[in-house]
């Protein structure tokens, strides 16, 4: 699996910095483009455009918010929780 950053700051580059270290692939981007991360020296993290990282990270879950469709049919539109519930909110 390949994660993406967006945001080359301290954070995003320290986060980079840790998965190059334990040697899991990261993909980089920021807004100035992938040629301002040129000088990243590792093979394991790839610089690329915002829109690469995010095409990377939502095809994923395109597949996984189809699986209600798939597994449900017309059930997957109505509301799985009892009519009774909070809807997830805390009380």
């Amino acid at each position: 699996m390949t994660y993406s950053i967006i945001g080359a700051g301290s954070v995003g580059s320290a986060v980079a910095h840790y998965f190059a270290r334990v040697d899991i692939p990261v993909r980089i981007a920021t807004s100035r483009g992938p040629h301002w991360l040129a000088a990243t020296r590792s093979p394991y993290v790839t610089p690329v455009s915002i829109g690469d990282a995010i095409g990377a990270a939502t095809s994923r879950w395109r597949s996984v918010l189809r699986l209600p469709q798939l597994h449900l049919g017309p059930r997957a539109s109505r509301s799985l929780l009892p009519r009774n519930s909070n809807e997830g909110h805390m009380t």
